[in-house]
């Protein structure tokens, strides 16, 4: 039953894309020209039932180019699947990006906290600098009362001593 399934496959195969094997093939002996075409039918195969990820996908390539090596005709074969390798290389590169903007916005959010609070510390350090200051305002003039005293007093002893 399998072998009617394989074969009516590749019977299709050929009544869709033509006999790729028919001429410029290097290899004469049919069987391995079955062999290839059978790969060919595979890739195919796994295609159209999507049986397919990027690291098949690059599989395919390989095989389908091993068979263009060998001449056989599979020029859009090969155009489609880099098609699909371009589109799997596109949405490899959106998970990078939307990774690394998601990254980004982690940083970001880290870095405003860290800015929030080195102003808060900066404020902090404001405040306590204002309260130093007024505190040195408040001895520089308990500073001037005490030399108005020490004048004062050398006044006093001078009248002291006049009298």
């Amino acid at each position: 039953m399998t072998i009617i399934i394989l074969v009516l496959q590749q019977a299709c195969f050929l009544l869709i894309y033509g006999d790729i094997a028919a001429v410029n093939c290097h290899y004469k002996s049919l069987d391995f020209r079955a062999f290839l075409c059978d790969i060919v039918c595979d890739v195919v195969r796994r295609l159209k039932t999507g049986d397919v990820g990027f690291t098949s996908i690059n599989d395919m390539r390989i095989l389908v180019s091993a068979a263009a090596k060998v001449k056989l005709d599979v020029t859009s074969l090969q155009q489609y699947l880099d098609e699909i390798s371009k589109e799997g290389d596109m949405e490899r590169k959106l998970t990078d990006l939307t990774k690394l903007r998601k990254t980004i916005m982690v940083v970001s959010i880290e870095a405003e906290k860290d800015i929030l609070e080195r102003n808060r510390k900066v404020f902090a350090k404001e405040e306590h600098l204002e309260k130093a200051e007024k505190r040195l305002q408040e001895a520089k003039q308990v500073e001037r009362f005490v030399r108005m005293l020490e004048i004062v007093r050398e006044k006093v002893q001078q009248d002291i001593k006049e009298v």
